[in-house]
Protein backbone atom coordinates (compact mmCIF):
# COMPACT_ATOMS: atom_id res chain seq x y z
CA UNK A 1 0.00 0.00 0.00
CA UNK A 2 2.86 2.37 0.80
CA UNK A 3 4.26 1.79 -2.67
CA UNK A 4 0.96 2.80 -4.27
CA UNK A 5 0.79 5.93 -2.14
CA UNK A 6 4.37 6.90 -2.95
CA UNK A 7 3.73 6.37 -6.65
CA UNK A 8 0.61 8.50 -6.49
CA UNK A 9 2.46 11.29 -4.65
CA UNK A 10 5.73 11.35 -6.61
CA UNK A 11 4.97 9.49 -9.84
CA UNK A 12 7.85 7.10 -9.12
CA UNK A 13 8.78 4.13 -6.98
CA UNK A 14 12.31 5.47 -6.54
CA UNK A 15 13.23 6.64 -3.06
CA UNK A 16 10.16 5.02 -1.49
CA UNK A 17 10.50 4.62 2.27
CA UNK A 18 11.83 1.26 3.48
CA UNK A 19 13.23 0.50 0.04
CA UNK A 20 16.59 0.38 -1.66
CA UNK A 21 17.29 1.80 -5.11
CA UNK A 22 19.12 -0.58 -7.45
CA UNK A 23 20.62 -0.21 -10.90
CA UNK A 24 19.33 -1.95 -14.01
CA UNK A 25 22.37 -4.23 -13.89
CA UNK A 26 21.61 -5.18 -10.27
CA UNK A 27 18.02 -5.93 -11.24
CA UNK A 28 19.10 -8.38 -13.94
CA UNK A 29 21.45 -10.09 -11.45
CA UNK A 30 18.91 -10.54 -8.63
CA UNK A 31 18.29 -13.99 -7.25
CA UNK A 32 14.81 -14.76 -8.56
CA UNK A 33 12.83 -17.56 -10.16
CA UNK A 34 11.50 -15.60 -13.14
CA UNK A 35 13.05 -12.64 -14.96
CA UNK A 36 11.02 -10.76 -17.56
CA UNK A 37 13.14 -8.33 -19.57
CA UNK A 38 10.44 -6.17 -21.12
CA UNK A 39 11.90 -2.80 -22.04
CA UNK A 40 14.76 -2.83 -24.53
CA UNK A 41 16.48 -5.02 -27.08
CA UNK A 42 19.80 -6.64 -26.13
CA UNK A 43 19.31 -6.23 -22.37
CA UNK A 44 20.87 -9.63 -21.82
CA UNK A 45 24.18 -9.94 -23.63
CA UNK A 46 27.50 -11.77 -23.40
CA UNK A 47 28.75 -9.26 -20.83
CA UNK A 48 26.01 -9.83 -18.25
CA UNK A 49 24.28 -13.14 -18.98
CA UNK A 50 26.73 -15.15 -16.90
CA UNK A 51 25.62 -13.21 -13.79
CA UNK A 52 21.88 -13.78 -14.32
CA UNK A 53 20.54 -15.93 -11.47
CA UNK A 54 16.95 -16.45 -12.65
CA UNK A 55 15.94 -19.98 -13.61
CA UNK A 56 13.34 -18.86 -16.16
CA UNK A 57 13.43 -15.88 -18.51
CA UNK A 58 10.32 -14.73 -20.33
CA UNK A 59 11.16 -12.31 -23.11
CA UNK A 60 8.56 -9.58 -22.75
CA UNK A 61 9.98 -7.37 -25.50
CA UNK A 62 11.38 -7.99 -28.95
CA UNK A 63 14.94 -9.32 -28.86
CA UNK A 64 15.98 -8.68 -25.25
CA UNK A 65 18.53 -11.52 -25.40
CA UNK A 66 21.44 -11.64 -27.82
CA UNK A 67 22.39 -14.94 -29.43
CA UNK A 68 25.60 -15.07 -27.41
CA UNK A 69 23.67 -14.54 -24.19
CA UNK A 70 21.14 -17.19 -25.17
CA UNK A 71 23.98 -19.68 -25.59
CA UNK A 72 25.44 -18.81 -22.18
CA UNK A 73 22.02 -19.06 -20.51
CA UNK A 74 21.39 -22.42 -22.19
CA UNK A 75 24.72 -23.73 -20.87
CA UNK A 76 23.71 -22.56 -17.38
CA UNK A 77 20.40 -24.45 -17.64
CA UNK A 78 18.25 -21.31 -17.75
CA UNK A 79 15.03 -21.84 -19.70
CA UNK A 80 14.14 -18.93 -22.00
CA UNK A 81 10.63 -18.39 -23.39
CA UNK A 82 11.38 -16.54 -26.64
CA UNK A 83 9.79 -13.24 -27.54
CA UNK A 84 7.89 -14.77 -30.45
CA UNK A 85 5.89 -16.86 -27.95
CA UNK A 86 5.83 -14.57 -24.92
CA UNK A 87 5.26 -11.24 -26.67
CA UNK A 88 2.75 -11.66 -29.44
CA UNK A 89 0.96 -8.32 -29.00
CA UNK A 90 3.52 -6.11 -30.71
CA UNK A 91 3.54 -7.86 -34.11
CA UNK A 92 -0.25 -8.08 -34.07
CA UNK A 93 -0.55 -4.35 -33.34
CA UNK A 94 1.92 -3.55 -36.10
CA UNK A 95 0.12 -5.58 -38.78
CA UNK A 96 -3.46 -4.70 -37.77
CA UNK A 97 -3.62 -1.30 -39.54
CA UNK A 98 -2.63 -2.97 -42.82
CA UNK A 99 -5.12 -5.80 -42.37
CA UNK A 100 -8.15 -3.50 -41.96
CA UNK A 101 -7.58 -1.46 -45.10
Amino acid sequence: MKLCCATRETGSVCDCSNSENITNAELLEMDCDILIPAAYENQLHEGNSSTVRARLIIEGTNGPTTIGAANILHEKGVFVVPDVLANDGCPINEILPYAVK
